[in-house]
């Protein structure tokens, strides 16, 4: 947390849930949770309209990531940012903060996107995952024999990214569930994201997708 400026305030009270701090910049009182905090998001909310990094280092986190710019850096971690995969070509338009590697079955942070759970009953698997608005990412599963059990709307799809991240963590780190499928199973991508559903029901993964978005929307109040 002092990584990151943030001074807590209270013993940690969980990864998931908000942590009472004060944000050394600008001294307010901040609730952040600590899972996000630790990437340097959700720090303070008062503070993040304004740059946190200069033109040309954002470059050079893009550049890592493996993309290049295509446009001048926006002054924000938050805000679009058009660029292309220096590997394949294509062309996305993403913030940076949360800006993963390009992969082809990404979902776009800043449009529009469903955090989902699937149920593979053959399998006797479940399945978490993103997509955009408008994408056949569902209905490629179901192709192979997903059922949806349950989708949530975001505005944005980095705060999609988030509940997701939040739930992954909480499945391998804290329940100790590891990924259930390989990608021999997955035409469409997205085994790591997967878990045997006699350790995790779907409505069990369900609830955990909740409990993420819950805790993540009062961390932003």
């Amino acid at each position: 947390m002092r990584a990151v400026g943030l001074e807590p305030l209270e013993p940690c009270p969980g990864t998931l849930a908000r942590w009472k701090s004060r944000h050394v910049a600008c001294g307010r009182v901040v609730f952040p949770v600590h899972h996000l905090a630790k990437y340097g998001r959700g720090v303070c909310r008062q503070c993040s309209g304004s740059p946190l990094v200069e033109p040309h280092e954002a470059v050079a986190r893009l550049t890592v990531l493996g993309f290049q710019p295509l446009e001048h850096y926006p002054g924000r971690l938050q805000a679009a940012w058009r660029m292309q995969c220096i590997t394949c070509d294509t062309v996305v338009t993403r913030a940076l903060q949360g800006a993963g590697g390009c992969r082809p079955f990404g979902a776009n942070h800043v449009l529009p996107a469903l955090v989902y759970v699937l149920h593979h009953p053959r399998w006797n698997a479940v399945k978490l995952g993103i997509s955009n608005m408008g994408t056949t990412r569902l209905a490629d599963h179901r192709r192979d024999g997903w059922l949806v059990i349950r989708t949530q709307y975001f505005e944005l799809g980095a705060d999609a990214y988030d509940v997701e991240q939040a739930v992954l963590h909480r499945l391998r780190n804290e329940m100790g569930v590891p990924p259930f499928l390989d990608a021999t199973h997955m035409r469409y991508g997205g085994a790591t994201e997967t878990a045997d559903a006699d350790l995790v029901s779907p409505l069990k993964l369900w609830g955990l997708v909740c409990q993420a978005r819950d805790e993540i929307d009062s961390e932003a109040a």
